[in-house]
C-alpha cells in the first residue's frame, strides 16, 4: 500500500498546480493536506469549520480493498473541501478542480492522470454542498484513487 500521507500531499500539490485554482485562491500554498497529528490536528470537522476563505483542504477518508479477477488493489477515498476566496464564486473553483489541468501534467486533466506512481487517476465520486452547524456552506469533492496493484 502506498503512503496515504504521500498520496494526500501529491493530490494537494496537483490541485495547487491547476492555474485557475491557483488564481482563484491566490496561491498554490493555500491547498493543503490534512494530516491527523495528536494533539494539534485531531478533528477533521474542526479543521473544515475553521478553514479560511480561499483555502482548499484535502483529507483522507477511507481505504478499501477492491478485488477483481484474482487481483487485489487498494482504493483510497479523499475529500477535497473548498472555500472560495472572499467575494469570489465557488463553482468555477470546483469546476477547476474537476476539469483542470495541473501544470506538470503535460496537458492531461487531473482526473486523467495519476497523482503518484503506482496509482490510477483520481475518479470523481461526488460534488456536493455541505452546510455546517452554523448554516455556513462549503463544497466537497470526493475522489477515489486506486492503486495499480498490491
Amino acid at each position: 500500500m502506498v503512503s496515504l500521507t504521500q498520496l494526500g500531499n501529491a493530490l494537494a500539490t496537483k490541485i495547487g498546480e491547476i492555474p485557475l485554482v491557483a488564481t482563484e485562491i491566490g496561491s498554490p500554498a493555500n491547498v493543503s493536506f490534512y494530516a491527523d497529528t495528536f494533539p494539534t490536528a485531531i478533528s477533521l470537522a474542526r479543521a473544515v469549520y475553521e478553514m479560511s476563505p480561499g483555502r482548499i483542504l484535502v483529507a483522507w477518508l477511507s481505504t478499501t480493498v477492491n478485488t477483481a479477477e484474482a487481483m487485489n488493489a487498494w482504493a483510497h477515498t479523499f475529500s477535497i473541501y473548498v472555500k472560495a476566496a472572499k467575494d469570489r464564486p465557488v463553482l468555477p473553483l470546483v469546476n477547476g478542480i474537476v476539469d483542470g489541468t495541473p501544470a506538470s501534467n503535460a496537458g492531461l486533466k487531473l482526473r486523467h492522470s495519476p497523482v503518484l506512481a503506482g496509482t490510477l487517476p483520481p475518479e470523481v465520486l461526488s460534488i456536493e454542498r455541505v452546510t455546517d452547524g452554523d448554516a455556513i456552506d462549503h463544497f466537497e469533492v470526493k475522489v477515489q484513487i486506486e492503486e495499480t496493484g498490491d
